[in-house]
């Protein structure tokens, strides 16, 4: 006899997740704080692109932000310098030093000193701003990124589901229901015939 049949059937279901009042609420605040930020990341990342932009072409920063990228200027490296020495001169006279050869090797020390020190806060200055410009609005965009990221994710858990699946299942052949209803009926016919009601 031949091999038993399968009998294949489609079956589909639909899951509409329900949210409670509760969810329902958090998400419509936290849609509106995305709605609500998302002009000023926009501007943020904007403006932070043309002051990085400008950093690395080595132009100043816009407005107020243009004396960080300049740093210390050579005039107030002047004053600076000029400010130090007249502080050690009270010292040199009272020492007797003031017309000697140690004054002049001091005060050039020190010029050189202070010199030093104000390009290497400019070179600092810079490598911070270059930092800063890199990383900052990371920092600034990350709090509302993740606040959308999280309401995405409990939007896309509220949508309805449908998915579908098939069953096989073996038939039996044609000869075992027939012999099957045969014998439920032969069975049926003498247990009639052998005790009547």
């Amino acid at each position: 006899m031949g091999g038993s049949k399968k009998e294949t059937s489609t079956q589909s279901s639909t899951t509409t997740p329900q949210r409670t009042a509760e969810e329902i609420r958090l998400q419509q605040i936290q849609l509106g704080q995305a709605e609500a930020a998302d002009p000023m990341i926009r501007q943020l990342q904007q403006e932070g692109g043309e002051a990085m932009s400008a950093l690395l072409r080595g132009q100043p920063l816009p407005g107020n932000l243009a004396a960080l990228s300049r740093g210390i200027t050579p005039e107030v490296t002047g004053e600076l310098v000029q400010e130090s020495l007249r502080d050690i001169r009270p010292g040199l006279q009272e020492a007797g030093l003031m017309d000697s050869g140690v004054r002049a090797a001091l005060e050039a020390r020190t010029a050189g000193d202070i010199r030093r020190n104000v390009a290497e806060s400019n070179l600092s200055r810079l490598m911070n701003l270059l930092n800063i410009g890199v990383g900052g609005q990371a920092q600034v965009q990350q709090p509302m990124l993740t606040t959308t990221g999280q309401l995405g994710q409990a939007l896309a858990g509220a949508r309805t589901i449908r998915s579908t699946g098939q069953t096989t299942t073996p038939q039996k052949p044609w000869w075992q229901g027939a012999v099957t209803g045969f014998s439920t009926g032969l069975g049926q016919g003498l247990g009639q015939g052998m005790f009547p009601v």
